[in-house]
């Protein structure tokens, strides 16, 4: 194992970091928190699966495997939903 390798705890926090602050630029930018809200989901859900998928231990030491049914079966249908309704109101 690599003494200057950061833990898989310390990569999940630092990608969830990292996607909520992309989300407060969007909001910031934009002005529009459901675009910032909806990018947020998108990103977590990335991290969620890419972190599950990776086989990493924060997942299965903190007995969150559930989660990985979530964010592969249920989490994009959400975000699909919300995208949707977001272009819907957008165009009335």
């Amino acid at each position: 194992m690599c003494s200057i390798c950061p833990s898989d705890e310390t990569v999940v926090v630092y990608l969830i970091g990292f996607s909520f602050f992309i989300s407060l630029l969007i909001f910031l930018f934009s002005r529009k928190i459901r675009v910032a809200l909806i990018s947020f989901s998108v990103l977590l859900n990335g991290v969620f699966l890419l972190g599950i998928y990776s086989k990493s231990d924060f997942f299965y030491l903190n007995n969150l495997e559930w989660l990985g049914y979530f964010s592969l079966f249920i989490w994009p249908i959400l975000n699909i939903i919300f995208i949707i309704l977001y272009v819907r109101r957008k165009k009335d």
